[in-house]
């Protein structure tokens, strides 16, 4: 078996009222690991770099944050792993976010 690494990075200016998933991974069947997250938000309730799998929440910032403990999931070569720069609820003007999300996969 081989570990496949696969990275999703995404650092942008985001505008006041939309969401970026335009990162997201959609792991084989069987089990993988996200192994690390970090996020850079801009310290505002109003956005958050988010990861979600399958629609639920893994992880969450509103500021700087980093999360380096594996945590294990189960593909089925349809649910996905998103990356998402969130400032939906940004008022006004837009706002630097950034994510990154190193995945693992025996396949």
């Amino acid at each position: 078996m081989a570990l496949v690494k696969t990275e999703l990075e995404l650092f942008k200016d985001v505008t006041y009222g939309t969401t970026d998933v335009t990162q997201y991974h959609v792991p084989a069947t069987g089990d993988f690991q996200i192994v690390c997250i970090e996020g850079e938000a801009a310290f505002d309730l109003n956005c958050a770099v988010t990861v979600k799998f399958n629609g639920v929440l893994v992880w969450t910032t509103k500021g700087s944050s980093r999360m380096d403990r594996p945590k294990t999931f189960t593909g089925d070569g349809v649910k996905k792993v998103e990356l998402i720069l969130d400032a939906t609820d940004l008022t006004s003007g837009s706002v630097l976010l950034g994510g990154y999300v190193l995945i693992h996969q025996e396949v």
